[in-house]
């Protein structure tokens, strides 16, 4: 149930990158910071991106009180994978092989920390 807790945060937190990601492309930076502000805040992409943060960050605090933070937060680097893999599918964001080889990297220390 510990570990559901933080996989639940981490999904929660790279959804509302996503969510952001996908809202910042819909606004226009060129108008001014009064226009750019009313922008943040009536754009259904950031909002709900910033609730699934919201909800990811209360969820982490419920895990955080079960689970070592030196064992937590490194498992934090497993939405750095679900970004990187769901911007090239629904950014059509490049995967370069420096990328790959990263998550690789990623994926290699997380199995280390988890085992620890």
């Amino acid at each position: 149930m510990n570990y559901l807790l933080i996989i639940i945060s981490i999904i929660l937190s790279s959804f509302g990158q996503l969510a952001m990601k996908n809202g910042a492309n819909e606004i226009s930076l060129q108008d001014g910071a009064i226009k750019l502000f009313i922008q943040f805040t009536t754009n259904l992409s950031i909002l709900s991106g910033l609730l699934m943060y919201g909800l990811s960050t209360i969820v982490w605090i419920v895990a955080l009180s079960r689970i070592q933070l030196s064992i937590a937060y490194p498992l934090v680097s497993l939405s750095y994978i679900i970004v990187v893999i769901l911007s090239y599918f629904i950014f059509n964001e490049p995967l370069s092989l420096q990328k790959i080889l990263g998550l690789v990297f990623i994926i290699i220390g997380v199995i280390f920390i988890a085992r620890s």
